[in-house]
């Protein structure tokens, strides 16, 4: 459910803005969601690396509290360019990596070539 996932859950995404001249990436963090439509969008472009997923970003349309647009998962992102960080201490910081990075505490058995 969207609302009790608001405020709860912060996803990192890699927002895609297409050019003429070169695609530009840039991080996104998004942890407001208006609907449970809204957070399962988030949820799988949050899963949608580049080749595997397909060519093309997904899409996730606009919402409330942020403009839609299109993304990859946040694997452009690692922790040394894009801090996280836990803002109480009962918050609880997971790391999913569809590629087996070894710094992801969510991953498959073996590493992706």
């Amino acid at each position: 459910d969207g609302q009790k996932a608001e405020r709860r859950l912060r996803v990192l995404l890699t927002r895609v803005e297409l050019s003429w001249r070169r695609p530009l990436f840039m991080p996104e963090m998004r942890c407001h969601f208006a609907s449970t439509k809204e957070l399962i969008e988030v949820l799988r472009a949050s899963c949608h690396i580049p080749v595997i997923g397909g060519l093309f970003p997904y899409p996730i349309g606009d919402s409330d509290a942020y403009p839609g647009g299109d993304y990859y998962d946040g694997l452009f992102w690692p922790s040394v360019l894009y801090s996280w960080r836990r803002f109480k201490r009962t918050d609880t910081l997971l790391k999913a990596s569809g590629l087996g990075l070894p710094t992801s505490h969510i991953r498959p058995p073996l590493m992706m070539p």
